[in-house]
């Protein structure tokens, strides 16, 4: 996959900023996917959405992922890395239906995402999934799903579409605390996206402000090119 320019990435951070988390996650696997519409996009599962992402963000940035998180025991700040590639889909999952009982579901989507964006109750959320992604075509009402089912769902889910909810296992260095963590790929790499794009837009203007030159002249240049030509003007 082709990494994103100095302009793809101010383009991209243009394109998603103000926009809904959800929202921008189709706005980033857009840039992944440029041959495929948003239309298109919307309706992949989670997990290959997610796995489309991440291979983006290791052709940018690199398979090296770093984070700060608090301990949620002692509080201590702890730093950790860890190799983006162990979380990529090598192969699509040759099942893409969920069978419990006499019930059918598909995998989540992000149009299906885009529908509960607003829901604040996680049980009630799941409860809005199943409803969704539920095959039975006589269905006129949503069912009240029990316990046990959206568990067994969401277990087999997990199982066929294991990127859609990744999942970090960390430990403290203070107080030896272990714990696990969602790791969302569409945030993580925003954030990136974010920084990246404002250093861009300061180092614009201070080449611009020192030898005249226009944001397309500055994004033209290498990031070793540009760093020089930085140094040279007391930036």
């Amino acid at each position: 996959m082709r990494a994103l320019s100095a302009s793809d990435v101010l383009g991209l951070w243009e394109n998603g900023r103000g926009r809904h988390p959800v929202d921008r996650a189709l706005v980033l696997l857009r840039a992944a996917q440029p041959h495929h519409t948003c239309d298109q996009l919307a309706d992949w599962p989670v997990g290959r959405r997610d796995s489309a992402i991440l291979e983006l963000r290791i052709a940018t940035f690199g398979a090296a992922l770093g984070a700060y998180l608090d301990c949620p025991a002692c509080g201590a700040v702890l730093e950790f890395t860890f190799d983006g590639r162990a979380f990529q889909m090598v192969t699509e999952p040759a099942e893409s239906i969920v069978e419990v009982g006499d019930w059918r579901f598909r995998l989540p989507t992000t149009r299906d995402l885009a529908q509960i964006a607003d829901e604040l109750d996680p049980d009630t959320a799941a409860r809005r999934i199943l409803d969704l992604c539920c095959l039975k075509s006589e269905l006129k009402a949503a069912p009240e799903w029990p316990q046990a089912m959206l568990h067994a769902v969401e277990t087999r889910m997990a199982e066929l579409d294991p990127q859609a909810d990744i999942e970090l296992t960390l430990a403290c260095n203070a107080c030896g605390h272990a714990w696990q963590t969602a790791f969302d790929i569409c945030a993580f790499f925003w954030e990136e996206i974010e920084a990246r794009a404002r250093r861009l837009l300061q180092e614009v203007h201070l080449l611009a402000s020192a030898y005249g030159w226009t944001e397309r002249d500055v994004l033209a240049l290498s990031d070793a090119r540009r760093a020089a030509y930085l140094e040279m003007a007391g930036a």
